[in-house]
């Protein structure tokens, strides 16, 4: 099916405008880098102060793994990912590649309270031209929560990597074709990186040995990242993994996916959007379609005063001292994010009800929806475009 000139002129725009942002924010960092906050081994330093409201329940460990799979009909690809899961370890400040550094304990293992103990796993998929610590202050979060959270980087990965490494060719798609030809392999990356966590659960040298819930898979996505998780939860036919139990779905954007896209998966789905973001030309009421189409249990969250990259760590630029700590403190768009988040998974993936004290209409949102499987409205919520 041909698309409309106008439809391709939009992703060509938006493209371009996020690709010049991550650029931007490239050289910030650049110019901001201190030896300290070089890629590298863990340096200990202080960090700004947590509140209350970030306060994490475990220490995070954290490694870089690299898997080999074979996607279908082509040849074994090597995957860089970023692993962040719950220990005991003490952390150190540790100098992510991208200048924002954090509390983790690299390399450790995972802290188990009881041998039957068992953590519900996510999959990270980033923007494109990303990489795996593109969104360090959520998924580093998440994983203080209770959570194991692989992030790969996929192969348009351009701006910034796990290891620090520099891409020196930028990687140029077809942006005319539909986004399952410019990137097959992108949903593929979610299943494999699935695969091998699942192959690390069942080996015993692994620190992830029996630690996963299998029952209890989930995925995050940022803008084409959004698009690629929404596909292996089911949003294309013959894409579908089974095991994703519940998709974040950040920045998603609508108008290159055709009606049915939404509505064919059905598991629970939780949009956040900006306010101020205008992804694909859009504004908030024709983006808001994804939501509207999809199947219950849906949650649907506008953050005040967010853009599109506020959900990416270029949103913890601003504040000083820059880690991710003093992100997490400090930016009202990043504390937001991560409290949804977490209730959203807590609620679809631990089946922790209490998350719904969480799961409603607060002063940092332009506006809140959600329908339940249920069939239970919140009355708050039932109003279309809930503002404050």
């Amino acid at each position: 099916m041909k698309l409309p000139a106008a439809h391709i002129f939009s992703r060509r725009v938006v493209l371009l405008l996020l690709s010049v942002g991550m650029l931007v924010y490239t050289e910030m960092a650049r110019g901001a880098a201190s030896s300290a906050y070089r890629p590298g081994p863990p340096s200990a330093q202080g960090v700004g102060a947590v509140s209350s409201s970030t306060a994490a329940k475990f220490n995070v460990g954290y490694q870089i793994h690299h898997f080999t799979y074979t996607p279908p009909g082509s040849t074994p690809k090597t995957v860089t990912a970023s692993i962040w899961y719950p220990t005991q370890a003490p952390p150190v400040l540790y100098s992510y590649n991208r200048t924002l550094p954090g509390m983790v304990a690299p390399n450790s293992s995972v802290y188990k309270p009881s041998l039957s103990a068992r953590y519900p796993l996510l999959v990270y998929s980033h923007g494109f031209w990303g990489c795996a610590t593109a969104s360090t202050y959520l998924t580093q979060y998440i994983a203080s929560q209770g959570y194991i959270v692989i992030a790969p980087e996929h192969e348009d990965r351009y701006f910034c990597s796990a290891e620090g490494l520099t891409s020196t060719m930028l990687p140029l798609y077809d942006l005319t074709k539909p986004n399952i030809i410019d990137f097959p392999d992108r949903p593929i990356d979610i299943s494999a990186s699935i695969d091998e966590m699942l192959r690390l659960n069942q080996a015993p040298e692994s620190a992830f040995y029996q630690a996963i819930d299998l029952n209890a898979i989930g995925v995050i996505g940022h803008s084409l990242g959004a698009w690629t998780v929404q596909v292996a939860s089911g949003a294309l036919p013959g894409h579908r993994d089974n095991r994703i139990k519940a998709a974040l779905l950040l920045e998603a954007g609508v108008e290159m996916d055709p009606p049915d896209f939404y509505s064919q998966i059905h598991v629970p789905v939780m949009y956040q959007l900006g306010q101020l973001s205008r992804i694909d030309g859009e504004s908030l009421l024709p983006r808001r379609r994804a939501y509207d189409a999809s199947n219950p249990s849906k949650f649907l969250v506008i953050i005040e005063g967010a853009d599109h990259m506020s959900f990416d760590d270029t949103v913890c630029q601003p504040y000083l001292p820059r880690t991710i700590e003093n992100c997490q403190a400090s930016s009202s768009q990043a504390a937001t994010a991560i409290k949804y988040s977490t209730a959203f998974f807590d609620y679809s993936l631990k089946h922790e009800n209490t998350a719904l004290a969480t799961l409603r209409m607060s002063p940092e949102l332009f506006s809140y929806e959600q329908i339940l499987k249920s069939s239970i409205f919140l009355p708050l919520v039932m109003l279309p475009n809930v503002q404050r």
